[in-house]
């Protein structure tokens, strides 16, 4: 697969070790994966694949990295867990491209308008969550 410009990058310490941060990092790629949407929806969007997000590496206990498209823009998540003397920090970095004068104005509306920061913090909370336990 091509690289893809970067986007931007989002960080959350975690006090676990780097085993429990990969498990919850790859069980929240995991429900994005299966997630299932409306079928209009997907359609409408031309997703692919139709939850809009497919687990394209796991190497355990440091990267978990995700892809899709849709009609707007081609875009990974690549999440990657570091070691600290006191647990992870568990990084996820976005990549994508926006292809055309829509794509242009789909980046503007959701990166420029803190749509997809909002997002990203959010599954980082959520991967903070499932590591608590």
């Amino acid at each position: 697969m091509d690289p893809l410009p970067y986007v931007d990058e989002h960080a959350h310490a975690l006090p676990v070790g780097a085993g429990p941060a990969f498990d919850a990092v790859a069980a929240e790629a995991r429900a994005l994966a299966e997630r299932r949407l409306p079928r209009p929806f997907v359609r409408a969007w031309a997703l692919r694949p139709a939850s809009g997000f497919a687990v394209t590496e796991l190497v355990r206990p440091v990267r978990v990295v995700l892809r899709g498209s849709h009609r707007f823009s081609t875009y990974e998540l690549a999440f990657v867990i570091d070691e600290t003397p006191e647990g992870v920090v568990v990084r996820a970095r976005t990549s994508a491209t926006f292809p055309r004068l829509r794509g242009t104005l789909y980046r503007l509306l959701v990166i420029g308008c803190r749509g997809h920061v909002l997002a990203v913090r959010g599954m980082l909370h959520s991967i903070a969550r499932r590591a608590a336990g």
